[in-house]
This record gives structure tokens, C-alpha cells and sequence, in this order.
């Protein structure tokens, strides 16, 4: 932190000289920029030194706007930066007039003493302890004066050396096109008066967030939401609405995409953009339904669109589920469904938790897209769902999500995971990792967990269970570690016909994709585990499809 003596010396009119100057270079810069401009190839002139020559000056026109952004980023921090020290030159000013009307002195270091020669005729011990709480008061008046300046001024020195910091012309994104708008993007940048996101965990993350003045959050989700739309850490509701706040500028782009794409006729390319464009569409319609948090949108991180859509409120809810789905899961094709399985899991969560007399617990439940699941036209590719490699970037992600969840709330949730097929090895990857704050997993129609040990897992050894339907070929593969029907430690949830605790029908599924199924005791469980009333559960393990283990040739 900056000391007092430092502030005391502080100047403006320096930093306005400087203001000025960088102007300067700013203009001097552009009007290079007008004669590059004016460059072109002769007419005639062809071959390869004509097109070395035009590629050069294409670099050189390049490198020129990045020059220009940093200067106008930084003139416009140091403009920002010279009205903060303005500000600080008259309380400085201010507390050396509070001092003296107070009778104190102020220390080179910040100190702050009682002046005052104390008076001689106090007769009491009373009157004695009222001079002296009197001149206390006058030391922590000025005293407090002074904290308030230096943060003022600690906030302004961080703030321009984070922008000086950063000032590198690669942050300038592709979509600026002379230096002109060049220069408008340094500027707008360089007006951030706020701290930059750390490069922590999510509980750094957190921490800055919670830092920030809501003036500097409220900046941030209306003219920087990429900053916070997909940061793990963020509240549900600050990222839902920075995302929202993309929508707009992601749909423009999956539409510049598509048309850029028939344009030129490549059929991968137009099939890949449309799939972009629908997958925009789909999560517009999917929060415009009542009570949706849209916590991820990420159009650019893989080869489809990730998202995930909350139905309640992360932020407050007493028990949250995070729900992992997996082989050819994609957001066009597959977020309106899981959905509505998960606005199901809600109700019948609780349904439950009202049955069982919590009536003031709510519920959250979250589909999250957030990776590439493997898809069929990748089966001999590096994302086949025959391998592991998709499943573990995916854990990768998942687990910061679901850390982020915790480390954004003041109190922690009851956090459920659930993870189907490919998607439950997904999610047994993600709790391999320590801190993620999962209470209690329920692994689904699984072709493995990824390991067969339950200690691999940073959940509660009482906590992870397995639920399997009868006659799901797939779950009894065992190709990503043991079949979890054999696994001992895991508590399986029944998924045939029968009644619940309560003496309530509920139907049996089968197969490898009805466990969701409404009025079914596969989804009846699944609501008990997430509401945390693992006591009334019922409990049966599956039949193997398999009667023996199946040997893998690799």
C-alpha cells in the first residue's frame, strides 16, 4: 500500500503533462497509419515479390494498430488516473485543515498525535475522562481521514498499474480493422477502473468479485461480460447475466459464421456453423423460460458450443444438483431435454423435501453441456467414446464448475452430482479432484467411473451411489474401470417396479437412457439423493446384463 508520505507528494498536473504527450504519439501513430493506408502494390506488378511486399506491409499495418492500442489504452488510464490524484490532492488538503481545526499533528508516516496542551484546571477525574475521550475522538477523526485517502490512492495506483500492466496490443481483437478503431478500443480499455481478474482458483476468483464496489460489477456485466460469463467462482446470477448480455453479439457472429460458410460452399463448414446457430437459438429458448440461470456459454473453447442452464437459484439454494449427460450430447441437440429432466428432478426434489417436513429448503438443479462429448462421427478420432480423453478435459472443467459453485456462496449448498453414461466417467474423473465441495454423487448407467477404488474420490465415503437399470448393455461394459455394479462402497439406488418408503407406486425402467423417466423409481431416488434424504432411499442392485467381464483387446 502506498504510504502517506508518498501521497502527500502526489501531483496531477504531472500526470497531465503526460496525458498530453501520449495524445500526441496517439495522433503522430494514426497519421502513419493514413499513409499506410495510402500504400498499394503498383499496377503491374505481380509475382512473389509483389505479394512479399503486400504481405509485409498487411504486418506492418498490424503491429501499427497494436502500437496504437497500447498508447491510447494508456493515455486513457493515465487521463483516468489524473482525475483520481485530483480528487486525492484536495483530501489531502482537506485532512491537513481537519488537523489543525482539531488541534492534531500528522506524521510523515500517517501517524496522527493529540497537539492540544492539555489544560491545567480539570478538577475531576470525570472532568479528566471527558478531555481526553474528547481528544481521542479528535486523533480518530483525522486518523479515519487519512485511511480513507490512502485507500482512495491504493486503489488508483493499482488500478493504473494494472492497466500499464496489460498494456500489451495483443489483447486487440481481430475485429478492428484501421487504427482509427484502434485507438477507440485502447481508449475504452484504458477507462477500466477496476482490478483485473486475478489468474487463481476459483477462490480467487470469488475473492475479487466480492472486492469489487457494485458500481465496478455493474460495469463489468454491461461492457465486459466475457470477463465473467464463464468464470468459475462468479455468483449464478452475475454470470447469467453477463451471458445474457452476450447473446446478442454471439448470435451475430454464428451468423456471420453460417453466411461466410455457404459463401464458400464447403459443406463441413456450413454444417458446423448452422449446428452454432442452432445451438444459440436453443439456449435463447431454453432461459426464456421462468426461474433459468444461463452459468456458461462458450462458443469458442471447443469444436461445439458449451453451456450450462440452471433451473433456481445456485446462489441460495439449499441443495444443488450439477448434471454431467454424455455420448453424442450437444446443445442444439440435446439442452432442451436435459432441461426438462432436470425441471422434473426439481419438482420431484421437493416434492420430497415438503413430504419430510423441510418445507423452507429450496432447490437448484443445473444441466451442464460444459465439454465436447463425444460424438458418433468421432469414433476414430483423439474424442472417441471408446477413449478416456474427452471424459478427463471434461473433469478438467466440470470440477472447477462445480468448486466454483462453493467458493461463490458465503454458506455452502448441499451439492449433488449426477452423471449419465459416458458423462458419469466425466464426473468420476472431476471428483478425483480435491476441493470441489460434492456431498454426494450418483453415478448413472455407467461404462466406468474411471477407477474402481471409491478412495480415489474426494467425496464422502457415504455419499456415492450407483444407479443402473436392468437390461443396459452399455453399463455393463466396464470399459473405463470395473463394471460399478461390482464396485463395493457404493450405494445402489433401485430402478425397479415397486413402492416407496411412504407406500407410493413408482414404475421400473429399463434400458441405458429412462432413468429420468417421470413416476419412475430411478428418478424417485435420485430426488432423495439430491434433497439429502438419503434414509428413505430404496435400495437394490441391478441384474448384470453381462455374466462375465468383457475383454477389451486395448
Amino acid at each position: 500500500m502506498v504510504t502517506w508520505s508518498e501521497v502527500r507528494t502526489w501531483s496531477a498536473s504531472h500526470l497531465s503533462t503526460e496525458v498530453t504527450a501520449l495524445g500526441n504519439a496517439r495522433d503522430t501513430l494514426k497519421g502513419i497509419g493514413d499513409e499506410l493506408d495510402a500504400m498499394v502494390t503498383p499496377a503491374g506488378w505481380t509475382g512473389d515479390a509483389a505479394t512479399a511486399a503486400g504481405t509485409r506491409r498487411g504486418e506492418i499495418g498490424t503491429a501499427a494498430q497494436s502500437i496504437v492500442y497500447e498508447v491510447a489504452l494508456v493515455r486513457a488510464a493515465v487521463d483516468e488516473a489524473e482525475d483520481s490524484v485530483r480528487t486525492i490532492e484536495e483530501k489531502v488538503e482537506a485532512v491537513a485543515e481537519l488537523a489543525t481545526s482539531r488541534e492534531v499533528t500528522v506524521g510523515d508516516d500517517g501517524s496522527v498525535t493529540d497537539s492540544r496542551t492539555p489544560p491545567t484546571d480539570l478538577a475531576t477525574a470525570e472532568e479528566l475522562d471527558a478531555y481526553t475521550r474528547e481528544r481521542q475522538e479528535a486523533v480518530d477523526v483525522v486518523a479515519r481521514a487519512i485511511t480513507e485517502v490512502l485507500l482512495l490512492a491504493d486503489s488508483a495506483d493499482t488500478t493504473l498499474a494494472d492497466v500499464l500492466d496489460s498494456a500489451h496490443g495483443d489483447q486487440l481483437d481481430s475485429g478492428h480493422t484501421d487504427l482509427t478503431d484502434a485507438s477507440a478500443a485502447g481508449h475504452r480499455d484504458g477507462q477500466i477502473t477496476w482490478p483485473r481478474p486475478p489468474d487463481g482458483d476459483e477462490q480467487a476468483q470469488a475473492d475479487w468479485w466480492e472486492d469489487l464496489t457494485p458500481a465496478q460489477r455493474q460495469e463489468i456485466l454491461d461492457d465486459h461480460p466475457d470477463l465473467v460469463g464463464n468464470r468459475d467462482g462468479i455468483p449464478a446470477s452475475a454470470r447469467d447475466e453477463a451471458n445474457r448480455n452476450q447473446l446478442g453479439a454471439e448470435r451475430e457472429d454464428a451468423e456471420e459464421a453460417l453466411a461466410a460458410a455457404r459463401a464458400s460452399g464447403d459443406g463441413g463448414a456450413i454444417e458446423d456453423a448452422q449446428a452454432a446457430l442452432d445451438s444459440i437459438t436453443q439456449v435463447e429458448e431454453t432461459i426464456a423460460q421462468d426461474d433459468r440461470y444461463l452459468m456458461l456459454l462458450d462458443t469458442e473453447s471447443g469444436e461445439r458450443v458449451r453451456a450450462a442452464v440452471a433451473h433456481g437459484d445456485v446462489d441460495t439454494a439449499d441443495h444443488v444438483s450439477v448434471f454431467t449427460p454424455g455420448f453424442t450430447t450437444t446443445v442444439d441437440g440435446s439442452l432442451a431435454s436435459y432441461d426438462s429432466r432436470m425441471a422434473s428432478l426439481k419438482a420431484v426434489t421437493e416434492a420430497e423435501l415438503d413430504r419430510y417436513g423441510h418445507h423452507d429448503q429450496t432447490v437448484a438443479t443445473v444441466s451442464w453441456l460444459g465439454y465436447d462429448a463425444p460424438q458418433w462421427d468421432e469414433t476414430l478420432t483423439g474424442n472417441s467414446v471408446a477413449l478416456s480423453g474427452a471424459a478427463q478435459r471434461g473433469g478438467e472443467d466440470l470440477a472447477g464448475f462445480y468448486t466454483g459453485i462453493n467458493a461463490s456462496r458465503v454458506d455452502d449448498p448441499h451439492l449433488t452430482a449426477l452423471g449419465h453414461s459416458y458423462g458419469s466417467t466425466t464426473q468420476g474423473y472431476a471428483l478425483k479432484q480435491e476441493g470441489t465441495g460434492v456431498d454426494d454423487a450418483v453415478f448413472m448407467s455407467s461404462p466406468g467411473i474411471s477407477t474402481g477404488d471409491l478412495d480415489d474420490f474426494h467425496v464422502p465415503s457415504d455419499g456415492l451411489y450407483y444407479l443402473e437399470n436392468d437390461e443396459d448393455l452399455i453399463a455393463d461394459l466396464g470399459r473405463f474401470g470395473p463394471d460399478p455394479t461390482g464396485i463395493d462402497g457404493l450405494t445402489h439406488l433401485s430402478t425397479y417396479e415397486g413402492q416407496t418408503g411412504y407406500g407410493e407406486h413408482r414404475d421400473g425402467t429399463t434400458g441405458h437412457s429412462s432413468v429420468f423417466d417421470d413416476g419412475s423409481m430411478a428418478q424417485h431416488n435420485t430426488g432423495l439423493v439430491v434433497a439429502g434424504l438419503e434414509e428413505h432411499i430404496v435400495s437394490e442392485r441391478a441384474h448384470e446384463f453381462w455374466t462375465d467381464p468383457v475383454e477389451w483387446p486395448w
